[in-house]
């Protein structure tokens, strides 16, 4: 009785494994590299005395030069992170990957396996 017990949770057991290689399991593998996609913008001024029209012509070239000039009245270059490209490697080959959140130390892979 034992031994009939025994075999049956031994074919339990062996039927699952290979249910579960055959549809997938859930496998955790250490990041290697992480490089940021960068994403460069021209951005506004937000000052609303930088939105005057160009002055004209009677209010005379300095006033002209003023407005051309303004330091803070210029479009910024702002550089911001769109992305991240991550590297890891798995069952001795590098892999990545382009995630738009930061990825921890540990990523999540869904692992299928099928027989040759």
């Amino acid at each position: 009785m034992k031994t009939a017990l025994l075999r049956l949770c031994l074919v339990f057991v062996v039927t699952y494994l290979l249910a579960v290689s055959a549809h997938g399991d859930e496998v955790w593998t250490e990041v290697t590299e992480v490089e940021p996609i960068l994403e460069e913008r021209r951005v506004a001024p937000k000052d609303p005395a930088c939105q005057a029209s160009k002055p004209s012509r009677p209010q005379g070239l300095a006033a002209l030069l003023q407005w051309d000039v303004g330091t803070e009245c210029r479009y910024k270059n702002v550089t911001a992170t769109r992305a991240y490209r991550v590297h890891y490697r798995w069952a001795g080959k590098d892999y990545s990957y382009v995630s738009r959140t930061l990825p921890q130390q540990r990523i999540k892979l869904d692992v299928e396996v099928y027989p040759d």
